[in-house]
């Protein structure tokens, strides 16, 4: 009984003879047959059956059965069979495969042709209908946020009543890319984006604040002079999932087809009174937004301006979008007039060309982030203000560090995709049935057309599972008990979740060894925490001025696997804050212009590292037993600046030059100081004495003060024995054990 045509009659079902006959040519001529298909059951038989949907020739009559969808990939488009759909029932459904689930509401339709019980069909998973946060991030496109397990793209939804004016002209009954009428598909796009949005869930004329999150719809055609045309069975907004659909298909049944240049001023007007009198009536402060899908070019677009206002005037963004027949084409003069005339300010961020197959993404994407934020900029970096605002796994799928950040999120592999069955190289569609021959596998496939084409000589790449950032396994455990036995998991209270554990590292050196972390070293007792600069990926964004990272942030060329932008430990600006700085990360740097406080280099753990590494003139302490930066490697001007520092002096190759090392005489007791001969002690202050700067023994050999002394290592100019303590015959007699200089 064929309920695919009307009226229903009863045919030929042209795939069951095959069943007559033996296994194998059955196999054969069921393959070889388009309209028919081979079927596993239940009981391990296996069944040639007519391919259901493949009846179904236009795509008005294919939406309705939701055993099928239109598949416009292919050429030419035509009806076929869901990969869910395939399972026959409940316990079929839930054990076939984690994407799809068992909707009892739905009629299969090839069960009732069959008088066989037909309630229930299996369908894709549907985020909004699951009800508990484990449940819901067990599939990487749903996130749990505000109580809702919400599609990826709507993680942060907060409250949106969206009035939708669509184009009810005979423009939309032609051909949009596959899609005919164009304005079914636009039906049946609008129904996936209701059945996979949050809503409020309360139905029409019941109050909702913007403490209800979630969408709230309604729905109209544009083109009548007298107004926009809105169902009977929705009479205002509403945030109910059935009374939308019902809508929806009344609208589709009722497509108008209005002749020549639509009119579209009276339908805002009509729109702009819907929300008057919602306001008069609840005085919500829910974001409103009115979207405009056209096809035409209006006739009176340029008249709108009073109405628009009016809108503006309440705070309402219109964003209007022309929808092209086909992903080829521009839009057309006229249609674009139209839209730049009704968009709202920025026009060039509330208006676009779409085609039906993609434009409910950037709806979900602009009416979810405006609503959000009423300065949001499309596509703006990632920044130190936004970057730990917890965002969906699917928000970065090739940022490591970023995914990492994120405690729902974790960095493994996962199935490229979504159904298991599927093959990476023919775009997730499975391969074509070869029984009763050797089954085809992935690599023996193309896509030719939009269909798939399988041959044995065939050997394509393909991948079946890739590394990106997913939903970390902690979310789908489901009790707190549960949770906190798990050693990398731990339970948000606030969302009521299970999420894994980051940077709660109790040791510094495994905290600093997770790029994701910092050790605090500011605080008492120091602890384990985000790092505020991992997420930034390249040179340019760690220490950008948008980012307001320029002085936070260093981008480190020596991290372990490659460079990477890192906290900078010593962010100070004195010199004294830096030479303190905890655990000694930090170096005063003279050489800089002007000087600043860097990293300090050569933190090798062994000597044969250390001396190797000369760029950064490295030295072993033998005493300390550690790896240090050579000190007052300066020009003349640093080393003059360094009170740590003593500038030398030589004249060995006959003019003036200089060098620097250590300073000695470090005592602040002067008694300590007068017996280490290298020093002085003036005015409350121990210092080198003059002969102390001579870089050589040449240049110390020009003074009858100083000698050269090799019992000190390294060897030294230093202050003849009596010279230290007196310059004249007067001052050298007045000393005991002294030698009047002659």
């Amino acid at each position: 009984w064929d309920t695919k045509v009307s009226p229903n009659e009863c045919r030929e079902d042209q795939c069951t003879p095959f069943n007559n006959l033996t296994t194998f040519n059955m196999m054969q001529e069921c393959n070889s047959k388009d309209t028919c298909n081979l079927k596993d059951l239940p009981d391990n038989s296996t069944r040639c059956e007519e391919r259901w949907c493949s009846g179904y020739a236009l795509e008005n009559e294919c939406w309705k059965d939701r055993l099928c969808t239109w598949d416009n990939s292919i050429a030419p488009a035509a009806c076929v069979d869901t990969y869910c759909g395939d399972y026959p029932d409940t316990n079929n459904c839930f054990a076939g495969d984690q994407e799809c689930e068992w909707d009892p509401t739905l009629t299969d339709e090839r069960k009732k042709s069959r008088s066989q019980p037909f309630a229930g069909v299996c369908v894709t998973k549907r985020c909004s209908y699951s009800t508990t946060p484990c449940q819901c991030m067990a599939h990487t496109e749903c996130f749990w946020n505000q109580g809702q397990c919400r599609e990826w793209q709507m993680y942060n939804m907060t409250n949106v009543d969206l009035h939708i004016l669509f184009d009810g002209s005979a423009a939309m009954d032609g051909f949009f890319s596959g899609h005919s009428p164009g304005f079914v598909a636009v039906m049946e796009k609008l129904r996936e984006f209701v059945q996979n949005s949050p809503i409020t869930k309360t139905k029409m004329g019941v109050r909702a604040t913007a403490a209800d999150p979630g969408y709230r719809m309604m729905f109209y055609q544009f083109g009548s002079r007298t107004g926009a045309l809105a169902s009977p069975l929705l009479t205002s907004i509403s945030g109910d999932r059935t009374e939308l659909l019902a809508s929806l298909n009344w609208h589709q049944d009722n497509f108008q087809m209005y002749g020549g240049k639509p009119s579209i001023c009276p339908s805002i007007k009509t729109i702009t009174t819907a929300i008057q009198t919602d306001l008069l009536a609840t005085q919500n402060n829910r974001n409103k937004i009115v979207l405009i899908l056209t096809a035409s070019a209006t006739s009176d677009s340029q008249y709108c301006a009073t109405p628009l206002q009016t809108l503006d005037d309440m705070n309402v963004q219109v964003f209007a979008i022309g929808l092209m027949n086909s992903n080829e084409n521009t839009l057309a003069a006229a249609v674009n007039t139209t839209v730049m005339n009704l968009g709202s300010d920025p026009v060039e961020l509330h208006t676009w060309a779409k085609t039906v197959e993609n434009f409910v993404s950037d709806v979900v994407h602009f009416t979810d982030d405006w609503a959000v934020d009423p300065t949001f900029v499309p596509f703006q970096p990632v920044t130190m203000v936004n970057m730990d605002v917890y965002g969906t796994c699917l928000n970065y799928p090739d940022r490591q560090l970023m995914c990492m950040r994120n405690p729902f999120c974790n960095w493994e592999d996962a199935q490229v995709c979504k159904h298991s069955e599927g093959c990476s190289n023919i775009d997730c569609k499975m391969v074509v049935d070869a029984r009763p021959y050797t089954s085809f596998t992935c690599n023996k496939c193309q896509l030719l057309n939009g269909r798939v084409d399988c041959q044995y000589n065939f050997n394509f790449p393909f991948a079946t599972l890739k590394t990106s950032c997913n939903n970390a396994r902690c979310t789908e455990i489901c009790t707190q008990a549960d949770c906190t036995s798990d050693s990398e998991c731990m339970w948000n209270t606030t969302k009521n979740v299970c999420q894994r554990q980051v940077c709660l590292y109790p040791d510094q050196e495994d905290c600093t060894d997770d790029y994701t972390c910092a050790w605090e070293i500011d605080r008492n007792p120091n602890k384990c925490r985000l790092n505020k600069c991992s997420a930034f990926e390249t040179y340019t964004n760690c220490l950008n001025d948008i980012n307001i990272t320029q002085t936070i942030c260093l981008w480190d060329v020596n991290a372990k696997d490659q460079p990477l932008c890192m906290e900078n430990p010593c962010a100070v600006e004195t010199f004294l804050d830096c030479e303190n700085r905890p655990n000694q990360l930090c170096k005063w740097d003279y050489d800089m212009d002007p000087p600043q406080c860097r990293q300090k280099f050569c933190k090798y753990d062994n000597e044969n590292d250390c001396v190797q590494d000369q760029d950064h003139n490295c030295e072993w302490n033998s005493d300390s037993m550690t790896c240090r930066e050579k000190p007052c490697q300066w020009d003349k001007d640093g080393c003059d600046r360094d009170d740590r520092c003593t500038t030398l002096f030589s004249y060995a190759t006959g003019a003036q030059t200089f060098a620097c090392r250590e300073a000695n005489c470090k005592y602040d007791d002067q008694d300590a100081c007068m017996f280490d001969r290298k020093c002085q002690w003036a005015n409350n202050v121990c210092s080198e004495r003059w002969c102390t700067g001579a870089a050589d023994e040449t240049t110390c050999a020009k003074s009858n003060l100083c000698g050269w002394d090799i019992t000190e290592s390294p060897s030294i100019c230093m202050p003849e024995n009596c010279t230290r303590h007196a310059k004249t015959e007067t001052e050298c007699t007045a000393q005991e054990l002294s030698l009047i200089h002659i």
